[in-house]
């Protein structure tokens, strides 16, 4: 260990005007820094000597001698204080103060003082010495002494590394070799550690470890079962080097793999075959062997071992299968099992046809029906629908589910189209479209009737028309009115033409009126009820009046004729009669 030397020269100075003060001969403590300024020789008049490390270990213990000269007399004495460590001694001239080291005997010049160097981490140390000499004749007077402040690092340890591991610990030949381990440096300098991997005692790579990891990494292409692959580490930061550790592992074999295991068909029924599928490696290149085993609600089915295809004969609905392959490479086998299936009733997907708005050249006034077909190869009937519909292609979603449309709904022009999906209760079909029907023009109505019922020939007809259109279309209306079965016109039927005024009827004829209605798209025709024309009552008994009258007349005219003609014969005869009694 190198040591450190100081020494100061001691120059003589006599200082008459500096005060008197007593000196100690056994040592005083706390005066390492300030030195012994209690006695004027002067400082920087002594030469002292202490023979520190260079840089320190910790834990470790050093002995330090402690020098002081010139020669006066031979007295002298010293205060050493550390900032960190221990100091002891076993020197009889010298003794610990404090934690601090001071002369315990004034006619000595060296001291011997242990200092246990402090914990690891700890950094510089910092030692303050004073040193006095001394000319012996009881007084403070042309004695001489002198400090010292010396830092001494802490040494640099060569970096320390610890558990070593190559991962896997037992490795094939399908498997990546991963180097790690723990690096400590009491510097917490940059790993600069070198690594060689070796292949079978020959050097296969090698790096040195700062900004990149690749060399803790060989890949698994590199690697042969057999090989003996070790790695030698050399610890070192960057200025020592530590002890060189070393790790070997032996490449194993690697297990075959079965890979892709599958069951064809994937979503099987009971009504189909069972085939096993599954692809094989061997890292290695072994010829390979397997064997197949089948298994049904978990049960192994032995007389299928060795099939890879099963028949539909061996299933049943909601079964669940799945295979396992056991692969053997010669040096060990490796068992891997499929996915499970579980076979489910075969359904056939019911499919729509004939979709179709009842109704196809529909009206304002007409609902609008949706109807398809259904159709199901089990034989399944519908047993749920969904229905959307569509109006001039905007989704309304307030009449999803409707089977019928108020005509409510509907408007002239408009265009409509449903879309339908239906279930046999186990799957929907796909969703089916039906073609557009555009809302028609609604025929107008009209009602009429010719009043009153009865008329006589002394009252007008008169008619009463009602009409209706959904569409709010402006009607044109047409009158033609018929009596006997023959149309007829009237001078005044344009202005008038639902009226037919008395002068123009009889007693005993027969008038109705066709009407005809149209919106300028479509027209309606209506024929109203026939009425019969009765004479008017009050004519009728005006004329028996008249009648009676006159047959009254006549027959008082005749009656008073008759009379006399009646009085005359008489008298004719009673004339007649007298005239013969006289003879």
């Amino acid at each position: 260990m190198k040591s450190r030397v100081v020494t100061i020269f001691l120059v003589i100075v006599m200082l008459i005007s500096m005060p008197s003060i007593n000196a100690k001969d056994d040592g005083i403590s706390n005066k390492s820094i300030d030195g012994c300024s209690c006695h004027n020789g002067g400082e920087d008049s002594a030469e002292v000597t202490i023979d520190l490390p260079s840089d320190y270990n910790s834990g470790q213990t050093y002995s330090l001698e402690i020098t002081v000269g010139t020669d006066l007399n031979g007295k002298g004495g010293f205060n050493l204080a550390a900032s960190s460590g221990t100091l002891s001694t076993s020197d009889p001239n010298t003794k610990i103060v404090g934690g601090e080291a001071v002369h315990s005997n004034s006619n000595s010049r060296t001291w011997i003082v242990d200092w246990m160097a402090p914990p690891q981490g700890t950094g510089t140390v910092s030692f303050t010495l004073a040193a006095l000499v001394a000319d012996g004749n009881g007084q403070k007077t042309n004695d001489g002494w002198d400090t010292l402040s010396i830092d001494v690092p802490e040494a640099n340890l060569p970096p320390v590394i610890s558990n070593v591991q190559i991962t896997p610990a037992n490795p094939t030949s399908s498997d990546s070799l991963q180097l790690s381990y723990d690096y400590e440096d009491d510097k917490n300098e940059v790993d600069s550690s070198s690594i060689s991997w070796f292949k079978n005692g020959v050097l296969d790579s090698q790096g040195i470890i700062t900004n990149s990891a690749d060399i803790l990494f060989i890949d698994y292409s590199k690697t042969e079962r057999g090989d003996v692959w070790s790695v030698q580490i050399i610890p070192n930061d960057g200025e020592n080097i530590g002890a060189v550790l070393n790790a070997e592992v032996v490449i194993l074999n690697s297990k075959p793999i079965a890979s892709n295991l599958s069951i064809i068909p994937s979503g099987p029924s009971q009504n189909d075959d069972l085939t096993a599928s599954w692809d094989e490696f061997d890292e290695d290149g072994d010829v390979l062997t397997s064997a197949i085993k089948w298994y049904n609600n978990g049960t192994h089915q032995t007389e299928l071992d060795g099939v890879t295809t099963v028949s539909n004969s061996f299933t049943k609905e909601n079964e669940e299968w799945f295979f396992s392959i056991i692969l053997n490479d010669s040096f060990e086998e490796n068992t891997q099992n499929s996915t499970k299936v579980t076979l489910n009733l075969i359904n056939d997907i019911p499919t729509l046809e004939n979709l179709q708005i009842e109704n196809v050249n529909p009206t304002t006034d007409l609902n609008l029906s949706a109807t398809w077909d259904f159709l199901d190869g089990d034989g399944d009937e519908q047993i749920n629908f969904e229905i959307k519909w569509y109006l001039n292609d905007a989704h309304q979603s307030g009449l999803d589910d409707l089977l019928v449309i108020d005509y409510q709904y509907t408007s002239k022009g408009d265009l409509w189209f449903f879309q339908v999906r239906a279930s046999d209760g186990i799957e929907f079909s796909e969703w089916y479209q039906s073609v557009n029907i555009e809302i028609n023009n609604s025929i107008p109505e009209v009602v009429a009737n010719i009043y009153p019922n009865n008329p006589s020939n002394n009252t007008d007809l008169q008619l009463n028309i009602s009409t209706i259109d959904l569409d709010e279309d402006v009607l044109t209306i047409e009158i033609e009115w018929v009596k006997n079965n023959s149309i007829i016109t009237t001078n005044y039927s344009d202005i008038t033409p639902n009226k037919i005024i008395s002068n123009d009827t009889e007693v005993g004829e027969i008038w109705y009126a066709n009407i005809t209605v149209g919106d300028g798209e479509s027209y309606v025709s209506f024929t109203t009820n026939s009425v019969t024309i009765f004479p008017d009552p009050i004519l009728e008994v005006n004329e028996e009046i008249e009648d009676f009258t006159t047959v009254a007349y006549v027959q008082s005219i005749t009656y008073g004729v008759l009379t006399m003609v009646t009085f005359m014969l008489l008298q004719f005869l009673l004339s007649v009669k007298a005239t013969r009694g006289k003879e």
